[in-house]
């Protein structure tokens, strides 16, 4: 169970958004000594949009967690599955690339999302971090005091109001409060539609769901592609995608499960090989989840004064490196390196500073890739050293 709220509306550093990335900011600072954290998350208890979805962990994430919560990164590395290799198929089927890890330490990873977020969640309880669910904030805003010390306003639905030394925004890709650090700018849909869902390995027919390993089925044309994730605990989370002129539930919503997701998910495919379209027609229709792509333009800050977007909420990622967790846990290591109670607008400023090249490498690497066969079989080989860039020790190199 989780700590209970205090009397006061007031703490140290809240944290909006109560996902891995806000979790495990709340941890970290908690762990640097930040006395009073409190984690606001939106959805009610043991509920998330994402449930049952698998998350990559890629290695420069991994060692970010190693480096801010030791203990929290042997409990999530005891949980996830080790990837063993990973693929490119073409839509005939046909091997194109094939990378084996063998037992090398350095290797990335598959979780299931809820047990990662259970992991947080417990973990976050031991080290005294508050947390409350089901509440929505729907104003931020800097505040001075008559006494001269400055705070941040955080106003809930209830017209409760927390007062805090700082603010992390942590509430993902649509966060809802990303418009009071850096304005009001919905969006922008991509041009793309993910299909989402997980299944049981033994659904699957074929090599597609045998071992833990990861296979992009990638279309000469770039035009449409999918992504198998298997993992040890016998479970599958595939990704399609597809190019689609608009998505005409923004921007009442950005994804949906209706009785049109499976026939338009296999007219997506209808050329791909018979064993790639049989793998994709076992998956049930209503564990289907039909989703925009949504894309937000690069930024030149995530803070203004006391509040700070991190993770999604500041630098929403494509999906095709699979690295969105792991920035959000760089952030949060370059976090834990530099925040000081006692300067929060500088702490933040130098946040900035440190994370916004690195992110920026991930960010160009991931728009020149696209779904491009060709440059996935000119870069496929060194995807591992991609995802290995920018961890800790290059961060460190800057203090």
């Amino acid at each position: 169970m989780c700590i209970p709220p205090a009397a006061t509306d007031r703490a140290d550093v809240v944290v909006v958004g109560g996902g891995p990335c806000g979790m495990t900011a709340a941890i970290a600072l908690r762990l640097r000594g930040v006395r009073d954290v409190l984690v606001l998350e939106r959805q009610p208890e043991g509920r998330d949009g994402s449930a049952g979805t698998s998350m990559a962990l890629e290695i420069n994430g991994l060692r970010a967690l190693a480096a801010v919560d030791a203990e929290c990164h042997r409990r999530v590395t005891q949980a996830a599955s080790r990837v063993t290799r990973q693929k490119i198929v073409s839509r005939t089927g046909a091997t194109l690339r094939d990378v084996s890890f063998g037992t090398a330490d350095n290797v990335p990873m598959q979780i299931r999302r809820p047990t990662l977020a259970r992991i947080l969640k417990d973990r976050a309880t031991e080290v005294g971090v508050r947390v409350e669910y089901g509440v929505d904030v729907v104003e931020l805003s800097d505040v001075e005091n008559s006494g001269g010390t400055d705070t941040s306003k955080v106003v809930l639905t209830s017209g409760r109001v927390v007062a805090a030394k700082a603010v992390l925004v942590c509430d993902g890709h649509f966060s809802r409060c990303r418009k009071w650090v850096l304005g009001d700018e919905p969006p922008e849909y991509s041009g793309w539609v993910c299909w989402r869902a997980l299944l049981a390995s033994g659904m699957l027919r074929g090599p597609l769901g045998k071992g833990c390993e990861r296979t992009w089925v990638i279309s000469e044309r770039g035009s449409e592609a999918a992504l198998f994730r298997s993992t040890t605990d016998d479970c599958v989370a595939i990704d399609v995608v597809s190019e689609r002129n608009d998505w005409s539930c923004w921007p009442t919503d950005t994804s949906r499960c209706s009785g049109d997701a499976k026939r338009d998910m296999m007219a997506a495919v209808d050329d791909w090989s018979e064993e790639l379209q049989e793998a994709l027609s076992c998956i049930p229709q209503e564990q289907i989840i039909e989703r925009g792509v949504f894309v937000r333009p690069s930024s030149s800050r995530w803070s203004r004064g006391r509040c700070c977007l991190l993770g999604d909420a500041a630098h929403p990622f494509l999906p095709n490196l699979e690295q969105n967790w792991s920035q959000s846990m760089l952030d949060i290591f370059a976090l834990s390196r530099v925040f000081s109670i006692r300067d929060v607008p500088l702490s933040f400023r130098l946040l900035q500073y440190i994370r916004l090249p690195e992110f920026s490498h991930h960010q160009a690497a991931a728009t020149s890739l696209g779904w491009s066969l060709q440059r996935w079989l000119e870069s496929f080989d060194q995807l591992p050293m991609i995802n290995a860039f920018a961890g800790p020790p290059l961060l460190m190199s800057k203090f």
